[in-house]
């Protein structure tokens, strides 16, 4: 009996790693940390994104892993910080990342 928990815990790392290695692939998620984890058919994504379409990229970029039946997608959106520039124009607030820290 050890030897199928320990063989369902080789395959849920591989599933993670394989997961975690097609989101780093993406454009799109170059710059986000996106974490996996995966146990009894669910692939849960956790991480933050600057847009909803990199939200909606990472779920597509994982789909169709063997072995994954559901994923819980639970990356939050957290937009760009900005300020108003000259103008009254919108842009990005030099020096801060997309998270707000330094």
């Amino acid at each position: 009996m050890m030897g199928r928990a320990h063989a369902a815990r080789d395959s849920e790392g591989s599933v993670e790693v394989q997961a975690e290695g097609l989101l780093r692939e993406s454009t799109e998620l170059a710059d986000c940390t996106i974490t996996c984890q995966f146990r009894d058919g669910t692939l849960t994504l956790r991480g933050r994104v600057p847009r909803y379409s990199a939200k909606q990229a990472a779920r597509s970029a994982v789909q169709g892993i063997p072995g994954v039946t559901a994923i819980d997608n639970r990356i939050d959106v957290i937009p760009v910080p900005v300020s108003d520039g000259p103008g009254g124009q919108r842009r990005s607030v030099p020096g801060v990342d997309r998270f707000g820290t330094d």
